[in-house]
C-alpha cells in the first residue's frame, strides 16, 4: 500500500520569506519571483486592508477599481520581487502601476496564484513495508 510521507508535508520557510521563482501556469513563458501569501508583513497588511474595506463598504459592494488598487498594491509592496518573460523589465514602480490597474486582473491573479505556491514541497509517497 502506498502512503504519504509525513516529512514531505513541510514548507520551505526561507523561500516563503525570501521569495522563489514560480512559473505562471496561465501565462506561458512568464515566471515571477514571489514571496508566499503566508509572509507575515503581507498577512498583517492584508488583514488591515480588509478591515478598512469592510468599514468603507459594509454591504460588501467594493468597486472593482478599488479592489485592484488595494490588493494589487499589497502584491506589489509585499510579494512580487521580480518577473521574467515580459517585454518590459521588472521595476517596483512598473509592477505597482500594472498590479493596481483594474484591467490587469489576469496578472494579479497569476501573481497571487504563484505566491500561494511558494514554499510548498512536492508530496512524497512511500511503499508500506508491511504487506498483507
Amino acid at each position: 500500500m502506498t502512503k504519504v510521507s509525513l516529512r514531505s508535508l513541510t514548507v520551505n520557510l526561507s523561500a516563503e520569506r525570501d521569495g522563489d521563482w514560480q512559473d505562471a501556469a496561465l501565462i506561458p513563458g512568464v515566471s515571477f519571483k514571489v514571496r508566499s501569501t503566508n509572509y507575515a508583513p503581507y498577512v498583517a497588511a492584508r488583514s488591515k486592508a480588509l478591515q478598512e474595506i469592510q468599514k468603507k463598504y459594509p454591504t460588501g459592494d467594493v468597486p472593482p477599481d478599488e479592489t485592484a488598487a488595494v490588493f494589487g498594491g499589497l502584491l506589489a509592496d509585499h510579494l512580487l520581487l521580480d518577473w521574467r518573460g515580459f517585454d518590459a523589465d521588472y521595476s517596483p514602480d512598473e509592477a505597482r502601476a500594472v498590479l493596481t490597474d483594474e484591467t490587469f486582473r489576469p496578472l494579479r491573479e497569476a501573481v497571487a496564484t504563484c505566491a500561494a505556491m511558494v514554499g510548498q514541497r512536492d508530496i512524497e509517497f512511500v511503499e508500506d513495508a508491511a504487506k498483507n
